[in-house]
């Protein structure tokens, strides 16, 4: 039977965890609720998250900040990418001042995608250059 849930004993983790998100996605970030022993302890614990800015080391506000149990001492926390930049994600315990383990969690967020697959399509004195999910139209004189 698990016991009381330890903050420090908590582990974040992702379904592929990387460190470069586009602007406008959605982290998700699934949190095991661990026990001193390390069984899942089932419950909505109330974690506190804090973003940093790593430039300016100024805390970003999140204002669509999720919570959710999606299994017994599995909570999904998500929120959206809406700022570029670097920053620093951590998860803890504001009143027990304790973080989760892999706490604090570095990643970027960067604008945009360009691929490297272009395609050249040439209609008289039209070129179509297709780039990501961009399409341009050059006309040549």
């Amino acid at each position: 039977m698990p016991g009381v849930i330890d903050v420090s004993k908590c582990v974040a983790k992702w379904n592929i965890e990387h460190h470069a998100w586009q602007l406008s996605s959605k982290m998700e970030i699934f949190i095991h609720q661990l026990d001193q022993y390390g069984n899942l302890v089932s419950g909505l614990y109330p974690f506190d998250v804090e973003v940093v800015e790593r430039d300016t080391n100024l805390t970003i506000p999140i204002a669509d900040l999720h919570f959710e149990e999606v299994d017994a001492g599995i909570q999904l926390f998500s929120f959206g990418n809406w700022e570029p930049g670097n920053f620093m994600l951590t998860i803890y315990d504001a009143k027990h001042n304790k973080s989760i383990s892999n706490m604090p969690y570095v990643y970027t967020v960067f604008i945009g995608t360009i691929s490297c697959q272009i395609l050249y399509l040439s209609f008289s004195f039209l070129y179509i250059i297709f780039v990501s999910y961009f399409v341009v139209l050059i006309r040549l004189l």
